[in-house]
């Protein structure tokens, strides 16, 4: 059995990045840095319709955060699709931005402006029942900052409405405007609790884990 030992004084906040150096007795190692590693993940576990046209805003507390990461994130996301392949939620565009400083607590930080997120490199998708990786985008993610992720799912068209979310986690707060597509705005008004199949606090929608390297 091996006898790990993380150094502290190495790597982003002495033990806490994607890269930090560890030791087996006089044998020192890093790990592959290509890789990516989870700062936050949860099992989502509950589904749900009755999200059309609405722009919903994640607020992620530094709290949440595990890891730091120096060049790259990639987020997954969780649809729903009632047992019907093929007809799982459409994302018409999805963000991720760092919290701004001032202002309302879903305004994204612009400039720079928040990053629209893509899949396989199309800025709109159709999910399917299963956790999947958006694509990965260039970002030195900071554990210690608020970040918001972003979106706007209309309900026309293609697909379900149905996201799959969890309740009870701690460090955020997810939040609603009905009939607004508002998901690249960084500083705006009009997201509030409720809406559609009811957002709030601790409740984490469609976001099942967030990766850095």
């Amino acid at each position: 059995m091996l006898n790990v030992t993380q150094l502290s004084g190495f790597g982003i906040g002495g033990g806490t990045a994607a890269y930090d150096i560890y030791r087996d007795q006089d044998i020192f190692y890093r790990p592959d840095i290509s890789r990516f590693m989870d700062t936050w993940a949860m099992d989502l576990t509950s589904g749900y319709a009755s999200w059309s046209a609405y722009s919903i805003r994640l607020v992620l507390n530094a709290s949440m955060f595990a890891l730091n990461g120096t060049s790259h994130v990639r987020v997954w996301l969780h649809g729903y699709d009632y047992g019907t392949p093929g007809n799982g939620p459409f994302i018409e565009k999805i963000y991720f931005g760092e919290q701004a400083a001032s202002g309302d607590v879903y305004d994204m930080k612009d400039p720079p402006p928040p990053i629209r997120m893509t899949r396989s490199g199309a800025n709109s998708f159709q999910l399917g029942a299963n956790a999947e990786p958006l694509d990965e985008f260039s970002f030195v993610f900071d554990k210690t900052k608020n970040y918001v992720i972003s979106w706007w799912i209309s309900g026309t068209g293609i697909g379900s409405t149905g996201l799959r979310y969890k309740d009870g986690v701690s460090g955020m707060t997810s939040m609603a405007k009905f009939a607004v597509d508002d998901a690249a705005a960084g500083d705006t008004t009009g997201f509030a609790i409720g809406g559609g199949s009811s957002t709030g606090v601790g409740r984490m929608i469609l976001v099942s884990k967030i990766q850095v390297r």
